[in-house]
């Protein structure tokens, strides 16, 4: 059950330059599609100890170009990572850290994670081996810009910002498809985006824990820190 509420926690808010020709119109919001590669460093303000890595960078193979965001656990272990279409940002496939510390390719059913555009409603299907033995995760998400306030401004790294706020709502189903036992969890999270960084915060609908942006770094500067 750890390992399912790190993902709660982690998934919400995967999702800035604009680039030319993109067919998606929130482009902008997402993280910068040019340049380097860089990791976030978000920390739980409800929880201060708590922290997560966000390491975004970019490849280009036979499928075209891709931006794959890594995350990363408070210990520095990476537990999943999102493989997104450079152009749609849909995604090309899903992975994850299995039970015995293996990287399993998720079966993706849905690919739309983050928007299209501000009417847009994504849905978000995978399945993947649970914690224990036998047992199954299926996550379904839907997102979509929130309806009420779609834009707020937040503080970001002491700077005030204009941020593009995501409605998150989510079910994650454990089942057992041999005992045909299954348990269930249902949430509303809100994600939030700003033009030219990404994602800068996330928080549970009771702002129980909320992720905030703290800093980001440089790919050398990450490979010191995991070394250190």
């Amino acid at each position: 059950m750890r390992v399912v509420s790190i993902i709660f926690l982690l998934i919400f808010g995967i999702s800035s330059c604009k680039s030319n020709g993109s067919s998606n119109e929130l482009v902008q919001y997402f993280y910068p599609t040019e340049g380097e590669g860089q990791v976030y460093i978000y920390r739980d303000v409800k929880n201060g100890l708590a922290e997560r890595f966000h390491r975004v960078y970019r490849v280009e193979d036979s499928k075209g170009k891709h931006i794959v965001v890594e995350i990363y656990s408070e210990d520095m272990r990476i537990i999943e990572a999102y493989n997104y279409n450079e152009d749609s940002l849909n995604l090309v496939d899903h992975m994850v850290v299995d039970r015995d510390g293996k990287k399993r390719q998720s079966e993706l059913f849905k690919n739309t994670l983050f928007p299209m555009d501000m009417k847009d409603e994504t849905y978000f299907v995978s399945r993947f081996p649970g914690v224990m033995d036998s047992t199954l995760i299926l996550e379904e998400r839907q997102r979509k810009v929130r309806e009420v306030k779609p834009k707020q401004e937040i503080t970001v790294m002491g700077k005030k910002q204009q941020a593009l706020v995501i409605e998150d709502n989510y079910r994650t189903t454990i089942f057992n498809p041999i005992t045909r036992q299954e348990s269930e969890l249902n949430g509303r999270n809100y994600a939030y985006y700003v033009e030219g960084i990404g994602l800068v915060r996330w928080h549970d609908m009771n702002n129980k824990s909320d992720f905030v942006l703290q800093e980001i770094i440089s790919e050398k500067q990450w490979i010191a820190l995991i070394n250190n």
